[in-house]
């Protein structure tokens, strides 16, 4: 499966976070101090888009604009047989690495400057669903199909080592990182969201337990 690259002249819009009510878990789930952490980092980008906003409109790219695209690249990356790139993400501090996730499998962090694979990340038994870089490092993180999430950490040589994330019951469709960049969020078919501290406690296992969030309490329908 192949990854095209394209170029086009366009102002980027950013994405807006909307409200939500988080409700704090007794045993075992969100603290106090995770909130705090989160509504103040929520309260700091509102600041800065409001802020933004006021100084010059966003430019979303017209239909026009999009036709004019070219394309400047294209890469087989995945494999031919099970055809399907399922979700790619662009590392926020170094735009040249692409991370990818496929119906193969597997994920890929592809390297746009060298036009190389610099990892291949296999350990999942089904197909990827979602991907994400941390943001502020090179960990990254795979949701998929089998129930399960990964985080893919490189050692001194470049090589990736892999932490498993369980505690959903069905396929997890979809991950997050907290811009604070302490907090990893899954959602699941199985109607309920996850958080794992990344920067605090677990680190070295090789087996993570996700922590019930209450949002699923509020969040009744299938992800």
């Amino acid at each position: 499966m192949r990854v095209l690259f394209f170029s086009g002249s366009s102002n980027g819009a950013e994405a807006s976070a909307g409200g939500m009510e988080v409700e704090e878990e007794e045993d075992g789930g969100i603290t106090k101090e995770m909130v705090k952490k989160i509504v103040k980092v929520g309260k700091a980008l509102s600041k800065g888009r409001h802020s933004k906003d006021k100084k010059e409109e966003v430019a979303v790219p017209s239909k026009e604009t999009i036709q004019g695209w070219s394309e400047v690249s294209k890469h087989q990356i995945h494999s031919a047989s099970s055809k399907g790139i399922t979700c790619v993400d662009v590392h926020s501090k170094n735009a040249q690495l692409v991370l990818t996730g496929g119906v193969d499998k597997v994920a890929k962090i592809f390297d746009r400057e060298t036009g190389k694979v610099r990892a291949t990340l296999k350990g999942h038994t089904k197909k990827i669903n979602a991907v994400a870089f941390h943001g502020e490092d090179e960990r990254c993180f795979t949701a998929s199909a089998d129930k399960n999430v990964r985080m893919w950490t490189p050692d001194a040589k470049g090589s990736y080592k892999t932490q498993l994330l369980k505690g959903h019951s069905g396929e997890v469709n979809d991950l997050v990182v907290h811009p604070c960049g302490d907090f990893l969020f899954t959602a699941s078919s199985d109607t309920t969201w996850y958080d794992v501290l990344l920067n605090h406690r677990h680190r070295h296992h090789s087996t993570l337990f996700l922590q019930t969030l209450s949002l699923k309490a509020a969040y009744s329908r299938t992800c």
